[in-house]
């Protein structure tokens, strides 16, 4: 399985990361701290999963989540974010995310999304 993350914040990245490789140690990941990085990394990585954080410095993850469904691809998008209202949810919605998972509140949901055991 192929994760990308994509958080501004490199600490949560890792910790995410840390996380994923506890419960799946045969993923692979790669890692991305911009829009512009998380697009080429996209287009080069072609990930099974984007997890996406919604605020990227000045730029917005929606752009990402943008460009990844520009070209109707089949990648499942997670939105991880603390961005929980309901605007972005729908926006999220709109753009075509697979899923929306409130990081404060619903992190652990993350289990069930990329299947590993509990």
């Amino acid at each position: 399985m192929k994760i990308l993350i994509v958080d501004d914040i490199q600490e949560i990245a890792i910790n995410i990361d840390k996380i994923i490789r506890y419960n799946l140690p045969d993923a692979n990941i790669e890692h991305a701290f911009t829009v512009d990085g998380a697009m080429f990394k996209y287009d080069e990585f072609s990930p099974d999963f984007v997890l996406l954080d919604l605020g990227l410095g000045k730029r917005s993850g929606l752009d990402v989540l943008k460009h990844i469904r520009k070209n109707k691809s089949k990648t499942k998008v997670v939105i991880v974010t603390n961005y929980n209202e309901a605007y972005y949810f729908r926006k999220c919605s709109e753009l075509g995310a697979d899923y929306f998972i409130d990081k404060s509140n619903e992190f652990n949901e993350l289990h069930k999304i990329l299947n590993w055991q509990v």
